[in-house]
């Protein structure tokens, strides 16, 4: 059986790599689904009003990892005060 040429060699190995990580992951007896480390998302949506007047919206994301401890919520409430923060001082209330 032949390799039909809109399959290039490239492509076929990458295929087989990711194929051979997820084999490896499932033997190792990984989620396939949940990272091996947290992972944080955070977006920041910042704005500015027809007078000037900046505002911000953040989001703070953090999916637990396999075997890590139940403490995700107070680790994204922290993580969510530590943007404020921030964000706080970068961009100071203004009067309008």
């Amino acid at each position: 059986m032949t390799t039909p040429e809109v399959f290039s060699d490239t492509w076929m190995a990458q295929v087989a790599a990711t194929l051979e990580r997820i084999s490896n992951r499932a033997k190792e007896g990984g989620s396939m689904t949940t990272p091996s480390r947290p992972q944080k998302r955070v977006r920041i949506e910042v704005s500015t009003s027809v007078k000037g007047i900046h505002s911000y919206s953040a989001t703070v994301e953090i999916i637990q990892a396999d075997g890590n401890p139940p403490d995700v919520v107070q680790d994204t409430l922290e993580e969510s005060d530590r943007l404020v923060a921030a964000l706080d001082v970068r961009y100071p209330k203004q009067e309008a």
